[in-house]
């Protein structure tokens, strides 16, 4: 009960996603009509396809996550590696984009003698 409030904010903080990304895409559907019907038509086809593309991913993903749940408790931990794993890769990329991962690489090898 107690993660709700940041579920909400979840939700609130990811509406300026959906403004910048997704809004453009949505007023682009109907700049080409000539009828208000015709971009009634295309707006519901954005949606029903956007909404049942969502559900049945989110169907998808819950469906293999309780399958992973039931049949191998020893997977409890693979999303914490996946996060470290991430934030490796996140620090490195920020090194490269610094200019500094030569200097640590180099560093890494006499210090370590790796190759």
């Amino acid at each position: 009960m107690i993660e709700l409030p940041f579920v909400f904010l979840a939700g609130v903080l990811g509406t300026a996603h959906c403004l910048g990304m997704c809004g453009p895409i949505v007023m682009g559907l109907s700049t080409g009509s000539s009828r208000w019907s015709q971009a009634f038509v295309r707006q519901l086809s954005y949606s029903g396809g956007r909404i049942f593309t969502y559900s049945f991913l989110g169907l998808l993903a819950g469906f293999c996550g309780e399958w992973a749940a039931r049949h191998s408790a020893s997977l409890i931990n693979v999303p914490a590696a996946f996060a470290i794993l991430a934030g490796v890769v996140f620090i490195y990329k920020g090194f490269q984009e610094t200019g500094l991962a030569p200097r640590i690489r180099e560093f890494i090898t006499k210090r370590f003698g790796w190759q």
